[in-house]
């Protein structure tokens, strides 16, 4: 029952190490300038260079947001927004990635110490 308990142990480290390292330094960006730059070119209604400045970095989460939300600019107010809250979705998607599992070793760890205190 030891070496159960610890082997759970060891996968929650591992999952938590790699979640960890995903959202803070993978997914960690310094967008202010590029944000900054999008603003300007929005104001002044230069919405293709905004894009080009959003594919200079595809893995920014903010960015690839402001993308999609562009480019669905042509079709109307409802389609931006549906384009936005389908960007958001699958980017909280990839963020949420194998956080239950988490939970699930957490709670199995908990039953399986208690299971070892009665053996």
């Amino acid at each position: 029952s030891g070496y159960l308990i610890l082997l759970t142990g060891f996968f929650c480290l591992v999952i938590s190490m790699e979640r960890l390292y995903f959202l803070f330094i993978k997914m960690a960006f310094k967008s202010e300038k590029e944000l900054e730059a999008i603003s300007l070119e929005i104001q002044q209604r230069n919405y293709n260079k905004a894009i080009q400045i959003c594919h200079m970095n595809p893995l920014n989460p903010q960015l690839q947001v402001i993308k999609d939300g562009l480019l669905a600019l042509e079709s109307g107010r409802e389609a931006m927004n549906s384009a936005i809250t389908a960007a958001v979705l699958e980017v909280s998607k990839e963020l949420d990635k194998r956080l239950s599992y988490l939970s699930l070793i957490a709670s199995s760890a908990t039953l399986l110490g208690l299971f070892g205190t009665i053996m």
